[in-house]
């Protein structure tokens, strides 16, 4: 199922590419999948094998760190990697999570997430507790790429050529409290190290 699906978004993202060239990357991504699992369960196991190999952490000189920011961040690099560095950054930080239903894959994701000294916010009834994290200077992380329904705060953007669905929440906050908003990725570079990008949005 989940092949059928990375196959579907990558004609979508690049109808010009011929179908070896999808098969391809297809395989370049699950293969990408079975590398990040391996990452995370390192870290899990042995997290200084894992902190050794993380690049010292630069925030923009504007933002000093008693101003809290806004961390959009896209499925992209290594999530549950970045969960361990943003708090390098000097700030004391936050960030919203989903709830699985499994009771053990729950305390294993927050073991794991919350290591690094961040604050987790489950996602359910999440708007106010990011609003007050942010009020006690905390920087919130959110994993923005994710189907928020209209009715739950969401609002259609276009995302290649298509409607999908997103949270509002990072704009609204920003707008009404002035927080300043940054896009970020944990990058897995080639020797293996891991280093954490910020790029700020307007």
């Amino acid at each position: 199922f989940r092949s059928r699906v990375i196959e579907a978004n990558l004609k979508l993202a690049f109808p010009d590419k011929s179908a070896a060239e999808i098969t391809a990357l297809r395989q370049r991504n699950l293969c990408f999948m079975i590398e990040l699992a391996c990452d995370f369960l390192q870290a899990l196991k042995h997290p200084h094998r894992i902190e050794q190999r993380m690049l010292p952490v630069v925030v923009p000189e504007e933002y000093p760190p008693e101003q809290p920011l806004l961390f959009c961040i896209p499925h992209l690099g290594n999530w549950e990697i970045l969960a361990r560095m943003v708090p390098r950054t000097g700030r004391r930080c936050a960030a919203v999570t989903g709830v699985f239903r499994s009771r053990k894959l729950n305390e294993l994701m927050s073991r794991s997430r919350s290591s690094g000294g961040i604050e987790l916010i489950p996602s359910v009834g999440a708007a106010a507790k990011v609003r007050a994290a942010l009020q006690d200077r905390k920087s919130v992380g959110l994993l923005i790429d994710q189907n928020i329904s209209p009715k739950h705060g969401g609002v259609f953007v276009n995302f290649f050529s298509l409607p999908a669905p997103t949270s509002r929440l990072p704009a609204s906050l920003a707008l009404q409290l002035r927080i300043p908003v940054l896009a970020g990725a944990c990058i897995k570079q080639e020797d293996g190290n891991f280093t954490l990008l910020l790029q700020p949005l307007p």
